[in-house]
């Protein structure tokens, strides 16, 4: 229907208003075809972009309202005016109910303290006057709004990798207590720097291979100021990385790097603490008391359990931020031989998000080992109803070993 409305419109502006028609029908165009080929957008985008084509869909909006306009003159000659205008009043208003109906569950953001939460743990994460690297936007801009205007943890200096790549943003930065050791004059200097395969570089005690991010020969401007930030903070000021910035986005230091919940701390020395293996087949640092000091007893997670909460792509993807926190030091404890510790961990995350099968198996193989059985073929019951839409899953856990417990399987999910 407003599809139909916008055209119609359109050819009524055209035949009874050419004079007009013409500089708006440019500008729509232009706002939107126009935009597609000037911009020429990546595919994929990061996020919707259709706030980029406001001026088309504003001109087309306007020829929707000539359509409605001419319905409505056209009626009240044929019909008594009321009548008219009560019949196509009721006939448009479903447009707007319908998008109400089909949306709200989507838009309503009654109980929806994610982004909030997730900013206050990411700064909560971080010692007095800390200097916390992040990736983009959504990690990123959160934390700004909790710091101007809620006033939550105004010490810690955000420094947002993306923008990094800007002279302007750097100077700012320096403004702002962040050491740069670079005069303004120099910073507009910094450029990308031809860097065609990894070299050895040692910055404030620290010695590590420095490469260009895959695919390229060139470190780009965030990399240098990395670079630069550690040299000239000579570890005056605690310096961290979100869970967020990438393998790539970290320049090589991950030797030096340990992970304390949703952020990893840059240390002066290598194997300061004991590693887990993670995802990838990868192998990190991880201070297991001040992790579970963060996770357990200091983060909030309001809203991210609720399923009346609505949560988008992005919103569940750095909600996997949290399993994955909560996932490695359970590991740990299990590597440090704390079953009671991995098992109250666990807890934890059944109570503060949602599970899926390998939660529940994870759950029942520790219940298992601490010698609750009755409590793991409860666990093994829920995974396997999880994952009655897997077959895979369904498959890996009618492999394990003490899946005899669970009485029920076969009857319901067979």
């Amino acid at each position: 229907i407003p599809l139909a409305l916008g055209f119609v419109g359109m050819y009524l502006h055209g035949k009874f208003d050419s004079k007009r028609f013409w500089p708006f029908l440019i500008l729509f165009l232009l706002a939107g075809f126009g935009l597609v080929g000037y911009l020429n957008m990546a595919d994929p985008q990061a996020r919707e972009r259709d706030y980029f084509f406001v001026g088309a869909a504003g001109i087309f909006a306007i020829w929707m309202g000539i359509t409605a306009s001419a319905l409505l003159y056209y009626l009240g000659k044929r019909l008594r005016l009321p009548v008219a205008a009560s019949a196509l009043g009721i006939l448009f208003l479903t447009i707007p109910v319908n998008f109400l109906i089909r949306n709200y569950h989507s838009h309503d953001r009654t109980g929806n303290y994610i982004a909030y939460d997730y900013a206050y743990n990411l700064l909560q994460s971080c010692e007095p006057n800390a200097i916390l690297f992040t990736n983009g936007d959504n990690d990123t801009f959160p934390l700004w709004c909790l710091q101007e205007v809620y006033g939550v943890r105004k010490d810690v200096k955000v420094v947002n990798l993306s923008l990094l790549n800007t002279h302007w943003y750097i100077k700012q930065l320096k403004h702002n207590g962040v050491p740069i050791g670079l005069s303004d004059r120099d910073i507009e200097r910094v450029s990308v720097y031809y860097w065609p395969k990894p070299k050895e570089v040692k910055v404030a005690g620290l010695s590590w291979e420095l490469s260009a991010p895959k695919g390229f020969n060139l470190l780009r401007v965030q990399d240098i100021m990395i670079v630069r930030i550690i040299r000239a903070n000579r570890w005056r000021l605690p310096i961290y990385f979100a869970v967020t910035v990438s393998e790539m986005n970290k320049i090589g230091l991950d030797e030096y790097l340990a992970m304390e919940g949703m952020v990893f701390r840059l240390l002066r020395n290598k194997d300061r603490y004991p590693t887990v293996r993670v995802a990838g087949n990868r192998e990190v640092q991880f201070h297991t008391e001040k992790a579970s000091h963060n996770l357990l007893e200091v983060y909030q997670y309001r809203g991210v359990k609720d399923p009346k909460v609505f949560k988008d792509w992005n919103t569940r993807k750095l909600l996997g931020n949290y399993k994955f926190a909560f996932l490695v030091l359970t590991e740990a404890y299990l590597e440090n031989g704390d079953k009671e510790g991995a098992y109250r961990t666990m807890k934890k995350f059944q109570d503060v998000l949602s599970m899926g099968w390998a939660e529940y198996h994870t759950l029942a193989e520790l219940c298992f080992r601490m010698g609750n059985e009755e409590e793991a073929k409860s666990y093994l019951d829920q995974g396997l109803l999880s994952a009655r839409d897997n077959p895979r899953a369904v498959g890996y856990l009618a492999a394990i070993p003490f899946l005899g417990f669970s009485c029920h399987r076969n009857k319901h999910h067979r």
